[in-house]
């Protein structure tokens, strides 16, 4: 078991930094989560759109994301003027990742 943990993070490691690298210098001044652990870096994107509206903009682009207010109480919300998204880093390089990055930055530039 040891050993399968050890080459996970052998394996992840160069992406989640790749991909907090790719948040910061793409996406500049978001609140940023920068995970100890896990697949996904969490954000609050400002943008002045609703969730479904940037959703739809980024899977129009090819960019699959998911409902971040899903992880969210019931009771609260994303601050106001923001999208709260994950952003899974796991399964890609950090070329990979960038773009995806990039093409959501445009996506966010031209939803206003």
């Amino acid at each position: 078991v040891r050993q399968n943990i050890e080459a996970v993070r052998k394996l992840l490691r160069p992406r989640h930094d790749a991909a907090v690298e790719a948040v910061r210098k793409v996406l500049g001044d978001v609140a940023l989560c920068v995970p100890e652990g896990g697949y996904y870096i969490s954000v609050h994107l400002p943008v002045r759109t609703t969730e479904e509206e940037l959703l739809a903009a980024a899977s129009a682009e090819n960019i699959a994301l998911t409902r971040g207010s899903a992880f969210y109480p019931a009771d609260s919300a994303p601050p106001a003027g923001t999208v709260f998204l994950r952003l899974p880093f796991q399964s890609l390089g950090g070329e990979e990742f960038t773009a995806g990055v990039t093409g959501l930055a445009a996506v966010a530039r031209q939803a206003g």
